[in-house]
């Protein structure tokens, strides 16, 4: 297993520096206001009416204009004559709202890319009188549409479930139970003691049990000497980010929950969780992690997180153990893997083909605060390998800073931490530079503010012990990021060897735009070519979480092992509230109602099914999905092409012919979910030079009249009393020779709204 604490390069790191390197920073401050006035403002984000960049790019020229290989060429003549025209659009606002105001309006940042806006502190009474103005689509608090979680479970809908559904009872997961196979627990964690609101305390535990594989009795039971995560936290993230419980300020020891938010949790809350330590340090021994599958199988889990690689032989290896817990009715969501040493281009390298695996690919979250920063010293010389891609953890009120290309990097020897008691910075120290400080002696606003003062376009402040930071910077306006003390080590190594004692460096902000798909995960077309994976996405860049006493308890990580702890809590959820569903109709469910839109790494193009499968999870539909699709283990098991079985003849929520000739068909049965009458019609979405047909165009499922309602004791009606089914057969014929994948989504519309729309996607590969 490759450690997933892999700190990646930003995704707009994917967008070229030099165009924004030759862009004047933005003025921070043309006026000084009194702090009276100051604190009577709220940052506010302004959005301006023309697009942003990538908007502007896709509406005005063909990808092939604008895309070298995967990457977006920003530095092509018209998207720098784009990108001159939003700024100086900008300019125009930014203009107009100071003379509506009758004062200098700086603004904290700007917004080029994703959209053409701007940050800035206005009054209630201001906000309102720049709605006003010609030219602002919106004015919004920064941070109102966010809820208490931190971060990724709003943006998946797990509040929604936690609250009161349509139709259906809410949970936070109750009464279910994850079994998670990894690096192991962290017994005294808040996010797994008995939280009463959950039901649990002495009789009924959280935390069921723990226990070390790295060794078994005579019955196969793990019996290791340690269920502890002492290596890497690994574990102890991907547990919490599925199950770990309600956290706030009053936790012990208190998470550094970001500015804005109130709280973090995991996605099913009040579920219970088994540990199974399957890896004791980066790297997972086979039998540890077989013995795990087999206890967590005896254990009656009802889903397992498997946050860690393989697969890709799933009738051969690990993978096809899982089939027994699916067997079993276990929900098996696994991460697709992540680029490495050995695994540069992540296209068609998804881990866990298996079909009856919910294989999780990762992509960003839209409040992505903690995504790292990207940092690398440029010079002078050639710096060394540990001065590279080095990830910078945002303050928690601090703006995001702008790109920046070779830009000096200094340290003020004379005081190094800058704090005011022992003489601050000297005016001008850091003019027109970045700050390098090192922790302690006083706080980061007041280390921040100085180095303002002292004339620098932004603030790095090293820790001085392991771990990440999360700085509160309180009422600092410098971009301020922190890195970790091994970083900061190197950075001033580097600097020891040239004179003036300073380097340069460029950077790249976070970026906080949803639904792209992370640089690192693994992706199609998948080693079996006849079924697709990954099957789905959540978000897994820059996941906040527990973490063991090593990583100081919480931890910031990125990897599809992030995301498939998503998946999993998600599927905690939905079986909480479909409790006679199958586990392929749980992951049918999820992928039925999951957002099909969404971009690829390069922040431009559209992502498909080979990157993000049916596409990024949305577990607030999932629970009220008007059909799903279930499938047996002995079809599974018989669809093993090895001994000549079709993975393609499988009844599962997605449909793929690498090798379809004049035409070929597929055959699925939807299993009705509704209780109410439900009518729909098929839109076929289809492709210049492959037409897809679904036979029939519409269908509708109906109750059995004077069937009496059947209800389970937590008020859900049993919908097996009623249950009726229909086939399609879904037929592909290619009109021309189409050498690479093309993928067709057909959508499913309930006439009445009492439902939500549901997909698959076709694809295809072949020749009329």
């Amino acid at each position: 297993m490759r450690s997933d604490t892999v700190r990646t390069r930003a995704l707009a790191a994917a967008i070229s520096l030099s165009l924004f390197g030759a862009l004047p920073v933005a003025t921070m401050a043309a006026t000084t206001r009194s702090e009276a006035a100051i604190a009577q403002t709220e940052s506010y984000i302004v959005r301006f009416a023309e697009p942003g960049l990538l908007e502007q790019i896709r509406a005005n020229a063909a990808p092939s204009a604008l895309l070298e290989s995967t990457r977006p060429d920003l530095k092509s003549p018209l998207a720098v004559d784009l990108s001159q025209q939003i700024q100086q659009a900008q300019d125009q606002h930014l203009a107009a709202i100071s003379a509506r105001l009758a004062r200098a309006t700086p603004a904290t940042h700007r917004f080029q890319v994703t959209q053409s806006g701007a940050a800035m502190h206005l009054t209630e009474t201001e906000a309102e009188a720049v709605r006003g103005l010609a030219g602002v689509a919106s004015v919004r608090k920064a941070g109102v549409e966010h809820l208490g979680t931190f971060a990724g479970p709003p943006f998946i809908g797990a509040p929604v479930v936690w609250g009161n559904p349509p139709a259906i009872p809410g949970t936070r997961g109750e009464g279910m139970v994850l079994g998670g196979i990894d690096g192991g627990t962290n017994f005294g964690h808040p996010s797994f003691a008995d939280d009463a609101s959950c039901g649990f305390g002495p009789g009924n535990p959280k935390q069921i049990s723990a226990v070390d594989c790295s060794a078994t009795d005579g019955g196969g039971a793990c019996v290791g000497p340690n269920p502890e995560d002492i290596s890497t936290g690994h574990g102890v993230h991907t547990a919490s980010t599925a199950a770990g419980n309600r956290l706030t300020a009053a936790s012990v020891p208190t998470p550094p929950i970001p500015a804005g938010f109130s709280e973090m949790s995991g996605v099913a809350p009040c579920a219970a969780v088994r540990t199974y330590k399957g890896c004791q340090t980066n790297t997972c021994a086979g039998a540890d992690l077989l013995a795990s599958i087999n206890n967590a199988i005896v254990d009656g889990v009802d889903v397992i997180n498997y946050s860690i690689s393989g697969g890709n032989s799933p009738w051969q290896d690990l993978d096809r153990s899982f089939l027994d817990a699916v067997g079993a009715g276990i929900v098996v969501a696994a991460s697709a893997g992540n680029t490495s040493a050995t695994i540069v281009d992540p296209v068609g390298q998804v881990n866990h083909n298996g079909p009856w695996i919910m294989t999780v690919a990762a992509s960003s979250h839209d409040f992505n605060f903690v995504v790292p920063g990207d940092m690398d010293a440029v010079g002078p010389g050639a710096p060394p390998a540990n001065t590279q891609n080095i990830a910078l953890t945002k303050g928690s009120g601090t703006p995001v800073g702008t790109p920046l290309s070779s830009v000096v990097l200094r340290q003020d020897t004379a005081n190094p931490t800058g704090c005011t008691a022992t003489g601050g910075f000297a005016a001008g120290a850091f003019n027109n530079v970045i700050a390098l400080i090192p922790r302690g002696g006083c706080t980061f606003e007041e280390k921040i503010n100085n180095a303002q003062a002292a004339g620098a376009v932004m603030a790095i402040i090293s820790n001085n012990a392991a771990g990440v930071i999360t700085m509160t910077t309180n009422a600092a306006t410098l971009p301020a990021y922190s890195i970790t003390q091994a970083d900061g080590d190197a950075l001033r190594a580097y600097m020891a060897t040239s004179a003036p004692i300073e380097i340069t460096v460029d950077f790249a902000p976070p970026l906080t735009q949803g639904d792209t798909l992370a640089n690192f995960s693994l992706r199609g077309p998948d080693a079996l070519t006849t079924i697709t994976k990954p099957d789905i996405t959540g978000p897994g860049i820059g996941i906040l979480a527990a973490a063991g006493a090593a990583q100081s308890e919480y931890t910031i990580m990125s990897g599809t092992s992030m995301s498939s702890p998503h998946l999993a809590g998600s599927a905690l959820l939905v079986r909480a509230l479909q409790p006679t569903w199958s586990p392929s109709e749980v992951v049918s469910a999820l992928m039925l109602t999951a957002k099909t839109s969404g971009f690829k790494d390069n922040a431009v193009s559209a992502w498909d099914p080979d990157d993000v499968g049916s596409g990024r999870v949305r577990v607030d539909l999932a629970p009220i999905a008007g059909f799903v699709l279930d499938e047996t283990f002995a079809n599974f098991l018989a669809a093993n092409p090895g001994t000549g079985g079709d993975p393609k003849t499988l009844n599962i929520a997605s449909m793929r012919n690498m090798n379809c000739v004049g035409s070929c068909q597929w055959n699925r049965t939807l299993r009705n979910a509704k209780s109410a009458n439900t009518s729909w019609n098929v839109v076929v979405n289809n492709l210049p030079g492959l037409t897809v047909t679904v036979n029939p165009t519409s269908f509708s499922f109906t109750r059995p009249a004077g069937n009496p309602d059947v209800m389970f004791a937590d008020g859900m009606e049993d919908l097996t009393v009623f249950a009726s089914n229909q086939s399609l057969t879904i037929t592909a014929t290619p009109a021309e020779t189409i050498s690479t994948p093309r993928f067709v989504r057909i959508d499913f519309v309930e006439a009445g709204n009492r439902a939500p729309t549901a997909h698959m996607y076709v694809a295809v590969q072949g020749q009329q």
